[in-house]
């Protein structure tokens, strides 16, 4: 008898209402965050053609260009430390600021890689010596040449912020051709970035 009065005593209650509560609580946010988890990996080809990304200046880690005219979105359906879609790289060690940039798209049967390099850049810095390299390949590629260099002189960066506090790179560039050792050749254009760094 005594032990049914104190399982009525409103301090029991309270604390048995408040574990409820907590539990619920807890497992709301938890739902919530595989829900955002879940759709930051988002398949942009899901539906056919992609859009290219807005030009943003916010650090939302998007990319996007045009290979042949065709939309490239870097995508990999499931991320690992070692294997991002987007991976951006700050090198000082040879007392420039080095930013190596690699984009991969992992869709369906397709492997591909797009890198390129941008030294010193500065907001609104449109210098054609800026970017020094760029390689885009097709990995585990059957054919001869799946590897294409660039070899445009016509190539510029326009970058629009770079925010090293905040670690934001965000700007517009283009270099046109890419050739591969067949003489097969590449155009890319339309290119924007708003990643973090």
């Amino acid at each position: 008898m005594n032990r049914f009065l104190s399982s009525l005593n409103p301090k029991y209650m309270y604390t048995s209402r408040s574990y409820f509560t907590l539990n619920l609580v807890t497992n709301i946010i938890a739902c919530l965050c595989i829900i955002m988890l879940s759709s930051c990996n988002k398949d942009p080809y899901q539906d056919g053609t992609p859009e290219l990304p807005p030009i943003t200046m916010e650090g939302k880690n998007t990319f996007g260009c045009k290979i042949n005219e065709e939309i490239w979105i870097p995508f990999v359906k499931n991320p690992s430390q070692w294997n991002q879609a987007i991976s951006i790289n700050l090198d000082e060690t040879s007392g420039k600021k080095v930013f190596r940039f690699t984009m991969k798209k992992r869709h369906d049967n397709i492997n591909e890689n797009l890198s390129f390099q941008i030294v010193n850049p500065r907001d609104g810095s449109n210098k054609q010596d800026n970017i020094i390299a760029g390689i885009y390949n097709f990995l585990g590629s059957t054919s001869n040449c799946p590897l294409f260099e660039m070899v445009d002189s016509t190539r510029f960066v326009l970058i629009n912020k770079i925010d090293y506090d905040s670690k934001i790179i965000s700007g517009t560039f283009t270099f046109n051709k890419f050739i591969n050792e067949c003489g097969d050749s590449t155009k890319i254009t339309d290119r924007r970035f708003d990643l973090k760094f």
